[in-house]
């Protein structure tokens, strides 16, 4: 599993306003040829369907839990309080 390229993916999409566009478009499967990606991986990331890169990367962190089993990966849910997101 490439989580490097999928942390990076991520990443990327965050701190670039044109990236950003093109992975939350029809533009995603060009922008995923630059990355190191498992066919599942491609496959699952192509499949996301997400109108902002939050909840593009809820979607993919959801898919590598259930791939890992949770071991080792964080589990992210908004705090009590609405402070915003906190490691599990």
């Amino acid at each position: 599993m490439s989580q490097i390229a999928l942390q990076v993916l991520v990443g990327t999409a965050l701190i670039s306003h044109s990236f950003r566009e093109k992975l939350l478009s029809e533009e995603r499967s060009i922008v995923l040829e630059s990355f190191d990606l498992t066919n599942e991986e491609r496959d699952f990331v192509l499949s996301i369907r997400a109108d902002s890169v939050k909840e593009f990367a809820i979607r993919l962190n959801e898919w590598l839990l259930a791939q890992d089993n949770g071991s080792g990966l964080y589990h992210i849910h908004d705090g009590p309080d609405g402070t915003g997101p906190h490691a599990v």
